[in-house]
């Protein structure tokens, strides 16, 4: 399948170098979900490399497509300046996120709008060996059947971390 590399601003040159995209440090969802259309309809992988990516808004992610970071290196900051209810990552039927921290820098949020790290909104998406710290809601959101959970430290919610819908069934923690 395709796989585009994605390089944070903070990032060594020579990563910058071989990265199909560099992020700006502003907005870089923009950077990210540009990498994301760039997959074929049956799916891909997004490389994140190590570093920081500043994000303002959700990351929407396609079925089929993979997110992927490098561990706890590869960190996706919620910036202050998000203006409505926001899941820092949306994954849809068939996608993965794996190997990334989620910031949700809720000390510093003015907006009290929902704040949730992941939602899987699509039946048989994996979220694995992700870190989630200080989100206002939920970790990880599951609204939607045969989801895998595994590897997940969640740290510093105002609510629960992970949390399933009222309709949702075969999932696996």
């Amino acid at each position: 399948g395709e796989y585009v590399i994605v390089a944070a601003s903070n990032s060594s040159q020579v990563v910058k170098d071989s990265a199909d995209y560099v992020a700006d440090g502003t907005a870089d969802e923009v950077e990210i979900e540009s990498a994301l259309s760039e997959l074929p309809v049956n799916g891909g992988t997004v490389y994140l490399t190590e570093g920081t990516y500043n994000i303002a808004t959700t990351i929407n992610m396609g079925a089929n497509d993979r997110l992927i970071g490098s561990g706890e290196g590869t960190i996706l900051f919620l910036t202050a300046s998000r203006l409505s209810d926001t899941n820092v990552i949306q994954l849809e039927a068939n996608s993965k996120v794996s190997y990334i921290k989620i910031d949700g820098n809720k000390i510093n949020q003015s907006n009290t709008n929902a704040l949730v790290g992941v939602y899987v909104n699509g039946s048989n998406a994996t979220v694995s060996d992700v870190t989630i710290v200080q989100v206002e809601d939920e970790g990880v959101l599951v609204g939607s059947n045969q989801t895998l959970l595994t590897n997940l430290n969640i740290q510093d919610t105002n609510s629960h971390g992970v949390a399933f819908g009222w309709a949702t069934s075969y999932n696996t923690i």
